[in-house]
Protein backbone atom coordinates (compact mmCIF):
# COMPACT_ATOMS: atom_id res chain seq x y z
CA UNK A 1 0.00 0.00 0.00
CA UNK A 2 2.77 2.46 0.91
CA UNK A 3 4.79 1.58 -2.51
CA UNK A 4 1.21 2.20 -4.41
CA UNK A 5 0.63 5.68 -2.85
CA UNK A 6 4.46 6.14 -3.21
CA UNK A 7 4.24 5.40 -7.20
CA UNK A 8 1.16 7.72 -7.51
CA UNK A 9 3.07 10.68 -5.67
CA UNK A 10 6.44 10.10 -8.20
CA UNK A 11 3.83 10.20 -10.96
CA UNK A 12 2.12 13.39 -9.97
CA UNK A 13 5.57 14.88 -9.56
CA UNK A 14 6.73 14.07 -12.69
CA UNK A 15 3.53 14.90 -14.37
CA UNK A 16 4.03 18.60 -12.95
CA UNK A 17 7.57 18.42 -13.97
CA UNK A 18 6.73 17.65 -17.63
CA UNK A 19 3.51 19.63 -17.98
CA UNK A 20 5.85 22.65 -16.50
CA UNK A 21 8.86 21.93 -19.00
CA UNK A 22 5.66 21.61 -21.79
CA UNK A 23 4.15 24.95 -21.12
CA UNK A 24 6.60 27.17 -23.38
CA UNK A 25 6.08 24.95 -26.16
CA UNK A 26 1.83 24.85 -25.47
CA UNK A 27 2.12 28.87 -25.07
CA UNK A 28 3.80 29.09 -28.80
CA UNK A 29 0.67 27.12 -30.20
CA UNK A 30 -1.98 29.22 -28.59
CA UNK A 31 -0.82 32.18 -29.08
CA UNK A 32 0.48 30.78 -33.30
CA UNK A 33 -3.82 30.52 -33.21
CA UNK A 34 -4.82 34.15 -31.79
CA UNK A 35 -6.23 36.53 -33.61
CA UNK A 36 -4.48 39.90 -33.42
CA UNK A 37 -7.10 41.32 -30.97
CA UNK A 38 -6.49 39.05 -28.46
CA UNK A 39 -2.62 39.15 -28.61
CA UNK A 40 -2.87 42.44 -28.29
CA UNK A 41 -5.04 42.12 -25.03
CA UNK A 42 -2.28 39.84 -24.01
CA UNK A 43 0.73 41.17 -25.05
CA UNK A 44 -0.22 44.69 -25.36
CA UNK A 45 1.59 45.66 -21.41
CA UNK A 46 4.90 44.74 -23.38
CA UNK A 47 4.40 48.18 -25.65
CA UNK A 48 3.63 50.29 -22.27
CA UNK A 49 5.76 52.57 -20.37
CA UNK A 50 3.75 52.27 -17.35
CA UNK A 51 3.53 49.57 -14.81
CA UNK A 52 1.63 46.79 -16.13
CA UNK A 53 1.48 43.11 -16.44
CA UNK A 54 0.57 41.33 -19.47
CA UNK A 55 -1.89 38.20 -19.69
CA UNK A 56 -2.33 35.21 -21.13
CA UNK A 57 -5.51 32.66 -22.16
CA UNK A 58 -5.02 28.67 -22.44
CA UNK A 59 -8.54 28.19 -24.88
CA UNK A 60 -8.69 31.40 -26.67
CA UNK A 61 -12.95 31.88 -27.78
CA UNK A 62 -11.37 33.08 -31.36
CA UNK A 63 -9.21 31.27 -33.40
CA UNK A 64 -7.12 31.65 -36.41
CA UNK A 65 -4.82 30.39 -38.44
CA UNK A 66 -4.03 33.61 -40.51
CA UNK A 67 -0.18 33.54 -39.03
CA UNK A 68 0.77 30.01 -40.65
CA UNK A 69 -0.69 31.68 -44.05
CA UNK A 70 0.90 34.88 -43.96
CA UNK A 71 4.28 32.82 -43.14
CA UNK A 72 3.67 30.43 -45.64
CA UNK A 73 2.55 32.07 -48.33
CA UNK A 74 3.45 36.27 -47.73
CA UNK A 75 7.18 36.33 -46.34
CA UNK A 76 9.63 35.69 -48.33
CA UNK A 77 12.35 36.81 -46.13
CA UNK A 78 10.69 33.92 -43.40
CA UNK A 79 11.80 31.79 -46.44
CA UNK A 80 15.37 32.80 -47.12
CA UNK A 81 16.28 32.82 -43.32
CA UNK A 82 14.74 29.09 -42.92
CA UNK A 83 16.64 28.14 -46.31
CA UNK A 84 19.99 29.57 -44.83
CA UNK A 85 19.56 27.71 -41.58
CA UNK A 86 19.06 24.79 -43.09
CA UNK A 87 21.91 25.21 -45.25
CA UNK A 88 23.83 25.61 -42.62
CA UNK A 89 22.62 23.06 -39.89
CA UNK A 90 23.21 19.98 -42.67
CA UNK A 91 26.38 20.82 -43.86
CA UNK A 92 27.85 21.65 -40.59
CA UNK A 93 26.55 18.19 -39.50
CA UNK A 94 27.30 16.44 -42.51
CA UNK A 95 31.01 18.34 -42.56
CA UNK A 96 31.32 17.25 -38.66
CA UNK A 97 30.51 13.38 -39.48
CA UNK A 98 33.20 13.39 -42.78
CA UNK A 99 35.86 15.01 -40.20
CA UNK A 100 35.00 13.83 -36.89
CA UNK A 101 34.19 9.76 -37.39
CA UNK A 102 38.08 9.00 -38.64
CA UNK A 103 39.64 11.36 -35.39
CA UNK A 104 36.94 9.49 -33.02
CA UNK A 105 37.92 5.95 -34.58
CA UNK A 106 41.66 6.62 -33.96
CA UNK A 107 41.50 8.29 -30.76
CA UNK A 108 39.29 4.69 -29.74
CA UNK A 109 41.63 2.13 -31.28
CA UNK A 110 44.68 3.21 -32.21
CA UNK A 111 47.97 4.14 -29.92
CA UNK A 112 49.79 6.42 -30.92
CA UNK A 113 52.38 8.72 -28.91
CA UNK A 114 50.52 11.90 -27.43
CA UNK A 115 47.17 10.36 -27.60
CA UNK A 116 46.23 11.47 -23.87
CA UNK A 117 47.35 15.12 -24.84
CA UNK A 118 45.27 14.90 -28.11
CA UNK A 119 42.74 13.58 -26.08
CA UNK A 120 42.96 15.90 -23.47
CA UNK A 121 43.32 19.13 -25.87
CA UNK A 122 39.62 17.83 -27.52
CA UNK A 123 38.31 18.33 -24.28
CA UNK A 124 39.51 21.55 -23.70
CA UNK A 125 38.65 22.89 -27.04
CA UNK A 126 34.67 21.55 -26.46
CA UNK A 127 34.73 23.53 -22.56
CA UNK A 128 35.79 26.67 -24.09
CA UNK A 129 32.75 28.96 -24.48
CA UNK A 130 32.52 31.29 -28.11
CA UNK A 131 33.65 34.05 -26.35
CA UNK A 132 37.31 33.17 -25.94
CA UNK A 133 37.78 31.68 -29.82
CA UNK A 134 35.49 34.47 -31.18
CA UNK A 135 38.67 37.19 -32.08
CA UNK A 136 40.41 34.54 -33.60
CA UNK A 137 37.74 33.07 -35.82
CA UNK A 138 36.51 36.35 -36.78
CA UNK A 139 40.46 37.37 -37.65
CA UNK A 140 41.13 33.78 -39.56
CA UNK A 141 37.42 34.12 -42.07
CA UNK A 142 38.58 37.35 -42.77
CA UNK A 143 42.26 36.42 -44.18
CA UNK A 144 40.30 33.69 -45.64
CA UNK A 145 38.12 35.98 -47.53
CA UNK A 146 34.91 34.33 -45.60
CA UNK A 147 33.69 36.87 -43.34
CA UNK A 148 30.17 37.85 -44.17
CA UNK A 149 29.35 34.28 -45.74
CA UNK A 150 27.89 31.19 -45.18
CA UNK A 151 30.23 29.16 -45.89
CA UNK A 152 32.65 30.70 -42.97
CA UNK A 153 30.19 29.57 -40.37
CA UNK A 154 30.22 25.94 -42.03
CA UNK A 155 33.90 25.39 -42.29
CA UNK A 156 34.07 26.94 -38.70
CA UNK A 157 31.38 24.70 -37.44
CA UNK A 158 32.68 21.36 -38.85
CA UNK A 159 36.29 21.53 -36.95
CA UNK A 160 34.68 21.32 -33.75
CA UNK A 161 35.19 18.49 -31.03
CA UNK A 162 32.01 18.05 -29.73
CA UNK A 163 31.04 15.68 -32.64
CA UNK A 164 34.19 14.01 -32.38
CA UNK A 165 33.51 13.47 -28.40
CA UNK A 166 30.18 12.12 -29.02
CA UNK A 167 31.44 9.28 -31.29
CA UNK A 168 34.25 8.27 -29.54
CA UNK A 169 31.80 6.30 -26.72
CA UNK A 170 30.26 4.45 -29.51
CA UNK A 171 33.66 3.19 -31.01
CA UNK A 172 35.57 2.65 -28.01
CA UNK A 173 32.68 -0.11 -26.89
CA UNK A 174 33.51 -2.10 -29.96
CA UNK A 175 35.03 -5.29 -29.15
CA UNK A 176 38.44 -5.61 -30.04
CA UNK A 177 37.77 -9.48 -30.60
CA UNK A 178 36.02 -8.09 -33.63
CA UNK A 179 38.92 -5.93 -35.26
CA UNK A 180 40.97 -8.69 -34.07
CA UNK A 181 39.05 -11.12 -36.01
CA UNK A 182 38.85 -9.27 -39.09
CA UNK A 183 42.33 -8.64 -39.49
CA UNK A 184 42.66 -12.57 -39.20
CA UNK A 185 40.62 -12.57 -42.44
CA UNK A 186 42.15 -10.24 -44.44
CA UNK A 187 40.30 -6.77 -43.90
CA UNK A 188 42.79 -3.48 -44.20
CA UNK A 189 42.13 -0.48 -42.01
CA UNK A 190 40.03 1.33 -44.54
CA UNK A 191 37.66 -1.58 -44.79
CA UNK A 192 37.47 -2.15 -41.14
CA UNK A 193 36.21 1.19 -40.68
CA UNK A 194 33.99 1.55 -43.10
CA UNK A 195 32.35 -1.84 -43.14
CA UNK A 196 32.27 -3.03 -38.98
CA UNK A 197 33.13 0.34 -36.70
CA UNK A 198 31.04 2.96 -38.87
CA UNK A 199 27.97 0.18 -38.34
CA UNK A 200 28.33 -0.73 -34.72
CA UNK A 201 28.65 2.75 -33.82
CA UNK A 202 25.54 4.19 -35.74
CA UNK A 203 23.82 5.17 -32.84
CA UNK A 204 26.25 7.48 -31.47
CA UNK A 205 26.82 9.12 -35.09
CA UNK A 206 23.20 9.17 -35.50
CA UNK A 207 23.58 11.61 -32.01
CA UNK A 208 26.14 13.50 -32.81
CA UNK A 209 24.25 14.40 -36.08
CA UNK A 210 20.92 15.22 -34.31
CA UNK A 211 22.82 17.34 -31.59
CA UNK A 212 24.62 19.30 -33.94
CA UNK A 213 22.18 19.89 -36.25
CA UNK A 214 20.14 21.16 -33.53
CA UNK A 215 22.84 23.60 -31.94
CA UNK A 216 23.51 25.12 -36.11
CA UNK A 217 19.63 25.32 -36.85
CA UNK A 218 19.43 27.29 -33.36
CA UNK A 219 22.57 29.27 -33.62
CA UNK A 220 22.71 32.74 -32.85
CA UNK A 221 26.67 34.26 -31.87
CA UNK A 222 28.31 32.68 -34.57
CA UNK A 223 25.84 34.58 -37.29
CA UNK A 224 25.30 37.74 -35.20
CA UNK A 225 29.11 38.34 -35.71
CA UNK A 226 30.25 37.05 -38.82
CA UNK A 227 27.01 37.89 -40.68
CA UNK A 228 26.50 41.81 -41.78
CA UNK A 229 24.29 41.37 -44.53
CA UNK A 230 20.49 41.04 -44.18
CA UNK A 231 19.74 38.43 -46.51
CA UNK A 232 22.06 35.83 -45.18
CA UNK A 233 20.01 35.66 -41.94
CA UNK A 234 19.31 32.85 -40.30
CA UNK A 235 16.09 32.47 -38.21
CA UNK A 236 17.95 32.35 -34.93
CA UNK A 237 18.33 35.75 -36.14
CA UNK A 238 15.21 36.56 -38.14
CA UNK A 239 12.90 36.10 -35.28
CA UNK A 240 13.74 38.18 -32.67
CA UNK A 241 13.98 41.51 -35.33
CA UNK A 242 9.35 40.85 -35.56
CA UNK A 243 8.19 43.84 -33.27
CA UNK A 244 4.57 43.17 -31.37
CA UNK A 245 2.81 44.68 -33.76
CA UNK A 246 3.42 41.00 -35.74
CA UNK A 247 3.39 38.93 -32.56
CA UNK A 248 0.96 36.55 -34.39
CA UNK A 249 3.47 36.27 -37.20
CA UNK A 250 6.64 35.19 -34.73
CA UNK A 251 4.38 32.64 -33.20
CA UNK A 252 3.31 31.44 -36.17
CA UNK A 253 6.92 31.41 -37.44
CA UNK A 254 8.77 30.25 -34.48
CA UNK A 255 6.06 27.11 -34.31
CA UNK A 256 7.32 26.42 -37.86
CA UNK A 257 10.70 26.66 -36.95
CA UNK A 258 10.75 23.59 -34.05
CA UNK A 259 8.36 21.28 -36.42
CA UNK A 260 12.51 20.05 -37.82
CA UNK A 261 13.49 19.61 -34.52
CA UNK A 262 10.41 17.56 -33.05
CA UNK A 263 10.65 15.54 -36.24
CA UNK A 264 13.98 14.74 -35.83
CA UNK A 265 13.61 13.67 -32.01
CA UNK A 266 10.24 11.41 -32.68
CA UNK A 267 12.09 9.92 -35.53
CA UNK A 268 15.58 9.19 -34.06
CA UNK A 269 14.34 8.93 -30.30
CA UNK A 270 16.11 5.66 -29.60
CA UNK A 271 18.99 6.32 -31.59
CA UNK A 272 19.77 9.63 -29.74
CA UNK A 273 19.36 7.57 -26.23
CA UNK A 274 22.39 4.73 -27.14
CA UNK A 275 24.22 6.84 -28.54
CA UNK A 276 24.48 9.35 -25.11
CA UNK A 277 24.68 6.03 -23.18
CA UNK A 278 27.23 4.52 -24.69
CA UNK A 279 29.45 7.87 -23.41
CA UNK A 280 28.77 6.55 -19.79
CA UNK A 281 29.61 2.73 -21.14
CA UNK A 282 32.39 3.77 -22.70
CA UNK A 283 35.91 2.32 -21.23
Amino acid sequence: MKNKKLNIMVNCIMLILMLFCMMPIILLFVGACMTDTTLLHCLGPLGEEKNSYTSWIIFPIEISFKAYIKVLFDSPEYFVAFWNSMKVAISVTVGQVVVGMPAAWALAKYKFKGKKIVEFLYLIIMFLPFQTVMLPQYIMLDKLGLLDTLIGIIVIGIFQSFPVFLMLGSFKNIPDSIIEAAQIDGANDFTIFTKIAVPLATPGIISSMILNFLEYWNIVEQPMIFLKTKSLWTLSLFLPKIDLSNARYAFGASVIMIIPCIALFREFSEELENGVASLGESK
